[in-house]
């Protein structure tokens, strides 16, 4: 099978093609290194965005189910199906709210975070390969190009914007500011 001719390849990509490349290959590197982790003791790796659903809910305090969908870029659906998942490996719990009893928010266990630490040593070890010939130059300069892309500005420009601020007057009523 022969490759693409060389003329293709060098030819000039746009910005939001080498900014999907450069995803597509983080994607497959991080993928790989997953693959085989699974600190439940169990066969298959950890689904990844189980992992990364994980690792929101331990860092946003309260969330909800419909926030973490957002997060994570899937529907409302698939998160029920992963956080029944998740609760029934007693990882999370669904707590309601005490101010809006209507919202549930989604909360880490102590089994959630001892889970979500073994997973975190088990991915630090599988990804010790890729980094395999880089200069701690290197990973240094890697580690400020991540700090840049997850910079809260960054992030801002990423996120549809803020519904408008909102209170609930005495009467039951919601009054948007």
């Amino acid at each position: 099978m022969r490759g693409l001719p060389s003329i293709v390849e060098s030819a000039p990509k746009s910005r939001e093609t080498l900014i999907e490349d450069t995803l597509g290959l983080m994607r497959g590197a991080i993928g790989r290194a997953l693959a085989g982790v699974a600190p439940s003791g169990g066969k298959d790796g950890y689904p990844i965005l189980q992992h990364f659903a994980l690792h929101y809910m331990m860092f946003e305090r309260r969330i909800t189910q419909s926030e973490l969908a957002n997060l994570l870029g899937v529907s409302p659906g698939y998160v029920t199906t992963l956080v029944d998942r998740m609760e029934a490996e007693r990882l999370v719990t669904r707590v309601r709210d005490r101010r809006d009893r209507r919202r549930i928010q989604l909360r880490v266990t102590l089994r959630g975070h001892h889970f979500h630490h073994e997973l975190h040593r088990q991915f630090g070890h599988a990804a010790l390969p890729l980094f395999d010939g880089w200069t701690d130059e290197e990973i240094l300069t890697f580690q400020k190009l991540l700090r840049k892309l997850a910079a809260p500005s960054a992030i801002a420009a990423t996120e549809p914007p803020a519904p408008a601020p909102r209170r609930v007057a005495a009467d039951g009523t919601v009054k948007y500011a």
